[in-house]
């Protein structure tokens, strides 16, 4: 079962991948922010840190080991560190050029994207648990009380 969550989960990542990673990399790349090519490596740069930082668990360790405190282990976003160290870039260099609908559009998505995921998990739960009639969720027995 494990085997072919992880193989649609997979499928469906490829998919992304091919159908929108070009308009994805045109959007991040230069339509938020525009940078040159030492602007683009500091990014790029901020990004890999951060990532390395908050989800390593060598890092973690081995900080513990010298006696010093670890930044807390955290899902890092990709996506989110990409755009944060781009407006990090902006604001540093004044904050004039920022495509700030750009920037709203892809703060959207960020939001609508858990919500949509969270609607069509319910539609699909309940259409496996009601028209193929298999068991989603187990509800305990219901247990009759006596009045007194």
């Amino acid at each position: 079962m494990v085997a072919t969550l992880v193989l649609l989960g997979a499928v469906a990542i490829a998919v992304g991948i091919y159908t929108d990673s070009r308009r994805v990399m045109a959007t991040v790349g230069s339509q938020i922010f525009k940078l040159t090519p030492i602007l683009a490596l500091i990014v790029v740069l901020a990004h890999t840190l951060a990532l390395c930082i908050f989800s390593s668990t060598g890092l973690q360790h081995a900080l513990h080991a010298l006696g010093l405190p670890a930044p807390p282990l955290v899902p890092v976003s990709s996506t989110q560190a990409i755009i944060g160290a781009i407006l990090g870039i902006a604001i540093v260099k004044g904050g004039k050029g920022i495509q700030y609908g750009t920037l709203g559009r892809v703060a959207f998505g960020w939001i609508m994207t858990p919500v949509m995921a969270g609607l069509l998990s319910f539609v699909l739960l309940f259409f496996v648990q009601n028209v193929f009639e298999q068991t989603v969720v187990e509800r305990p027995p219901v247990v009759a009380t006596s009045a007194r």
